[in-house]
């Protein structure tokens, strides 16, 4: 028998494991920034953590696409975050959902080449 199960709250565990992908690498940036551990997913901490993580990219002595392709991760995290509160407000639309995880598997492949290119 398969269970049902809460499309919007297995998105925002994804969501949560993406911002914890997103703190590792930061950790490992030239200059390091801490996001911190927040409350949930939807929590106000988790939105300003990446919003003045992404104002710190700017001056982080790194190449620009690397640094491009992690203010982007952070604009996909912050994004799906949007649209998650567009499920609770308007409904959880099929293509809603959709767009939630396809935001979420594109911040997981833009981890997988920028964790590399943080090596380098």
């Amino acid at each position: 028998m398969v269970e049902d199960h809460d499309p919007l709250a297995w998105l925002g565990a994804l969501l949560m494991t993406a911002y914890e992908v997103l703190g590792k690498l930061m950790g490992r940036l030239p200059v390091p920034i801490s996001l911190p551990i927040p409350e949930g997913p939807d929590g106000p901490d988790a939105v300003e953590a990446i919003t003045r993580a992404r104002a710190a990219l700017r001056d982080q002595p790194m190449d620009d696409i690397t640094r491009s392709m992690i203010d982007r991760m952070c604009l996909e995290w912050l994004t799906v975050l949007d649209l998650g509160a567009m499920v609770r407000l308007a409904g959880a639309e099929e293509w809603r959902l959709e767009a939630m995880s396809y935001g979420i598997n594109r911040c997981f492949a833009l981890a997988e080449v920028v964790g590399p290119r943080l090596e380098e």
